[in-house]
């Protein structure tokens, strides 16, 4: 099995971008299939999210930097994750696109020094 793996990071946050090798994707775990409306909001994004690695994508750089990352979903549709950052460090990660309704679209770092602090979903 090959891996490639990207990693955006700052000393406190990770955004881990994996392209590996894949089987037949498994079943539906217990948080539901996306955009289900079961689950907290934090459960809804995060799912979504960590399922779009099963897609093709295509990444933008800016300043050395992961912008965008565009997953094309099976219809051809699209689902773009966008991650904004602020004195290099990584502030916000928003979907866009062809997303499920009713789910988070943003999640939102905030920091004391070097920490992260808190993590909010809106």
């Amino acid at each position: 099995m090959s891996d490639i793996i990207e990693v955006v990071s700052d000393d406190a946050v990770s955004t881990v971008i994996e392209v590996i090798e894949r089987g037949p994707q498994g079943p539906v775990g217990p948080e539901g299939p996306p955009g289900s409306g079961s689950g907290t909001a934090a459960s809804t994004f995060e799912s979504v999210a960590s399922n779009l690695l099963a897609y093709p994508f295509a990444v933008t750089y800016s300043a050395s930097r992961i912008s965008t990352v565009v997953y094309t979903l099976p219809n051809a549709s699209t689902i773009t994750k966008t991650i904004n950052y602020t004195s290099g460090r990584v502030t916000s990660i928003v979907l866009s696109g062809a997303t499920p309704s009713g789910i988070s679209l943003t999640k939102t770092f905030t920091y004391t020094g070097d920490n992260v602090t808190g993590v909010a979903y809106s």
